[in-house]
């Protein structure tokens, strides 16, 4: 599986939308820093809209949630953080690396929540495995996720997170994980409603 996850990112990797989101993220960080976390949005516009980017358009805004955007800046806070220690600036590409790790380390850990899930289904422990490893030879996880460094499955790990908690009748927190599932991607809703019906 590790070899397949490698191999996919190394081959398929169209890093143009996670360059553009962690250049956003890294911006978050620097408007935080300076106390515009609240203003993210509409300095953001602005900076775009002035030439702060590559052009001069509203594309270069954030144009997805703050949240999702929250994600990749705990993920490159560290380089942040070398970067305005050391004077040192990263590339795109070094970014697209450091996140690609970052999404493969969060595929492994889904299977892994996944195989946990089965098992509070009532799975034995070989099917269990069975469930955990067919998810992860998918081709559309590791061709979508892997390949094209997308940040979906941070939202399928809060889901099977939650698919947990429901599965362990701990509905208010099944509740809570689902709602923030929810503010990443839409998608989680249509799960939501049939299961608290």
């Amino acid at each position: 599986a590790m070899t397949a996850l490698l191999l996919f990112w190394l081959c398929f990797n169209q890093g143009g939308d996670m360059k553009s989101i962690t250049k956003t993220a890294g911006e978050l960080l620097s408007i935080t820093k300076h106390g515009g976390f609240f203003d993210f949005y509409s300095i953001m516009l602005e900076r775009s809209l002035h030439g702060w980017y590559e052009t001069d358009s509203i594309m270069n805004a954030g144009n997805y949630n703050i949240f999702l955007y929250l994600i990749p800046a705990v993920c490159i806070f560290p380089c942040f953080i070398f970067s305005k220690i050391t004077g040192i600036q990263y590339s795109d590409n070094f970014i697209i690396v450091w996140m690609g790790l970052f999404i493969s380390a969060a595929v492994l850990y889904s299977a892994y929540l996944l195989y946990h899930l089965a098992l509070d289904m009532g799975m034995k422990l070989h099917r269990a495995k069975i469930t955990a490893y067919l998810y992860l030879s998918s081709i559309m996880l590791l061709f979508a996720t892997v390949g094209f460094c997308q940040l979906d499955i941070f939202c399928t790990i809060l889901v099977i997170a939650a698919l947990r908690r429901y599965v362990n009748k701990q509905y208010i927190k099944f509740s809570l994980i689902i709602s923030i599932a929810i503010m990443l991607k839409s998608f989680p809703v249509l799960m939501f409603l049939p299961l608290i019906l």
